[in-house]
């Protein structure tokens, strides 16, 4: 599935792939520098006789500051690498197609219609550049996440992390709605008056 999508080069994917699991992962990182800032805020109310700690605190915004410069800057590749390697897979595939189609016959192109040799050049290389730049990379990256954060998760709390995998079996058993859920049942045909 991968060659077809790539018109024949899979390993083209590679680097997009990669710095869209690495921008996924620095993602992570503010979202959890949130959460010990909440933690911090919380905690002389949940335990009586804590000290408010000014200091961690502003520790933890600027870190939530660099993870953000941090996130950017893994972001930019990762975008650069994806649409540029959709790019040049579309634009080798078409300078392909055209080299194909230099050397057929006269007559077979003449048999055929201008505007499907058009759209069979334009139109499948538009999903294959879309196919790449946004969906295999996001759909592996997706993947990954998932693995990771019960990693991080069993850093905080083992239980936490099992409590995810707990789930896992229920949430495959759960099915998302999909469009064809979502319509109304067909009428039943009208007899006749």
């Amino acid at each position: 599935m991968l060659r077809n999508i790539t018109a024949g080069n899979p390993r083209a994917l590679l680097k997009p792939v990669l710095l869209t699991s690495l921008a996924n992962l620095a993602g992570i990182v503010p979202y959890a520098l949130l959460a010990e800032a909440v933690r911090l805020l919380f905690e002389p109310f949940a335990s009586p006789g804590a000290v408010f700690d000014t200091v961690r605190l502003w520790w933890v915004c600027g870190a939530m500051a660099a993870s953000l410069v941090v996130l950017y800057l893994c972001e930019v590749p990762a975008c650069k690498a994806q649409f540029r390697s959709a790019y040049s897979a579309a634009a080798e595939g078409r300078a392909r197609l055209a080299e194909h189609l230099r050397k057929l016959p006269l007559g077979y192109l003449n048999k055929r219609d201008p505007g499907d040799l058009a759209g069979m050049m334009m139109g499948d290389f538009t999903m294959l550049e879309h196919g790449i730049s946004h969906l295999v990379p996001q759909m592996i990256g997706a993947v990954v996440m998932p693995v990771v954060a019960p990693a991080g998760l069993a850093l905080l709390d083992w239980r936490m992390a099992l409590s995810l995998f707990a789930a896992l079996p229920g949430c495959r058993l759960a099915r998302p709605a999909r469009p064809d859920d979502l319509r109304a049942p067909a009428e039943a045909p009208r007899s006749a008056r």
